[in-house]
């Protein structure tokens, strides 16, 4: 069995929080807010200034969990007869039921585990805008 885990940006503060405050999403799916004394103060009224990413599963060669929101420096084979393969800067998605890699030009059908982290979308939104190496 797969570990179900979550992490929560805050894009007020413009970093993942730490045990200063937990999130929990509840049985109806709203996210809700722990300040440190467990005990669950209810919903969160600013819920659009965090996004909640969920970890895939999986980790990559390096042994970083994969979470939604991580971006990875990868390549590709553009053509399935073609031997060249075509470098990309990609973010982790959840897209029709999978998590999937998601560049400018598409997305790929899964996750290579043989690439590079270079950050997350949140911390270093730069990343999107630079050319693979």
């Amino acid at each position: 069995m797969r570990d179900i885990k979550f992490r929560v940006w805050d894009k007020i503060r413009n970093r993942y929080p730490t045990n200063v405050m937990q999130f929990a999403i509840a049985n109806h799916g709203k996210l809700i807010y722990d300040k440190g004394d467990y005990l669950f103060k209810g919903e969160l009224h600013d819920r659009d200034n965090y996004v909640v990413e969920q970890f895939t599963g999986l980790q990559d060669s390096e042994g970083v969990d994969i979470y939604e929101g991580n971006v990875y420096e990868t390549e590709y084979n553009e053509f399935p007869t073609d031997d060249y393969m075509t470098p990309a800067i990609v973010v982790v998605e959840f897209f029709k039921g999978a998590f999937v890699f998601k560049h400018k030009t598409g997305y790929l059908s899964s996750l290579a585990l043989y690439s590079k982290y270079l950050g997350t979308v949140n911390e270093n939104p730069e990343l999107l805008k630079q050319p693979p190496s």
